[in-house]
């Protein structure tokens, strides 16, 4: 069963997406699937994502899964909280040639 309520999983995850400046279709290519669908159910909470999903969403927004899974209110544990501005601009970077390889 989805968790359903506000600040459940599918509201935590929206909320790191965008955060972390991705579209749902961005998302979905990244995970490798063929539209976005599943990454708006996940969201929407009409269904939750394996636990093999949440750690690589939990990765790719860097952010725990703690958080995502509501086991703590503290978002200060982004990955990414470590690295300074050009460590952060590097991570973006390759990000999105990650993104682009896997448009072609």
């Amino acid at each position: 069963m989805a968790i359903k309520n506000v600040e459940g999983l599918g509201y935590r995850l929206m909320v790191a997406r965008t955060q972390a400046g991705y579209s749902q279709e961005q998302v979905a290519k990244m995970l490798g699937y063929k539209s976005d669908s599943t990454i708006s159910s996940h969201e929407k909470a009409n269904s939750n994502p394996s636990a093999f999903t949440l750690m690589k969403l939990a990765a790719l927004y860097r952010i725990s899964t703690d958080y995502l899974l509501g086991l703590t209110n503290d978002d200060s544990l982004r990955l990414d909280s470590r690295l300074n501005e050009r460590q952060r601009k590097l991570l973006h970077q390759l990000e999105r040639e990650i993104l682009h390889e896997n448009e072609e």
